[in-house]
């Protein structure tokens, strides 16, 4: 599909409406990720305090294989999959909404220098 088919007068409140939720959608996801990495680290600390070993970097090694380290690190890397997803469609959207508002800006002068 080109640009210009993409966005008609009719379909530029349709392109902002897109690219606003693509921005809500990605900004969702950076919270959700965010909030998943803080979950991560107090689940380590927490497995830390109570994880058995005789050196610092023994018990570090025992709390980042602990079974719900690893699955909060799991979700952790899951969430900032999505936001890198969501952010990268917001951007897209966005360089594309560009292109067509370029497009018609260079159409107006054109116009204007006839």
């Amino acid at each position: 599909m080109q640009v210009d088919e993409f966005f008609t007068s009719d379909a530029e409140a349709s392109i902002g409406a897109a690219c606003h939720d693509a921005m809500l959608k990605a900004a969702d996801a950076k919270s959700k990720a965010f909030a998943a990495e803080r979950l991560y680290k107090r689940k380590r600390d927490q497995v830390l305090l109570h994880v058995h070993g005789k050196t610092v970097s023994e018990k570090e090694a025992k709390a980042r294989i602990h079974e719900e380290v690893v699955r909060a690190e799991d979700e952790w890397i899951a969430a900032n999959t999505t936001f890198n997803i969501r952010q990268a469609e917001a951007d897209g959207l966005r360089l594309r909404f560009e292109e067509w508002r370029t497009r018609n800006a260079t159409t107006r002068a054109e116009m204007n220098l006839r």
